[in-house]
């Protein structure tokens, strides 16, 4: 499976942190910046029922710890 996560241009402090945390989950086999436009990242998933699922939760966790800061 293959996701596209949108995290827009900024400064940069969303892209690194999405990265990161995309950088330590186990059901992501690979991701990229998007050639046609930075602002978003492509994630190329293992394939299985909760993979999407699970990167999803990762990152809207990413999202509210940024929030609370």
């Amino acid at each position: 499976d293959i996701i596209c996560v949108v995290h827009g241009i900024g400064s940069g402090i969303i892209k690194k942190e999405i990265h990161n945390t995309l950088k330590t989950n186990k059901n992501v086999l690979e991701y990229k910046l998007f050639f046609n436009n930075v602002g978003c990242t492509i994630v190329k998933l293992k394939i299985g029922r909760w993979a999407v699922w699970d990167v999803w939760i990762d990152t809207m966790m990413l999202v509210k710890n940024m929030k609370e800061d």
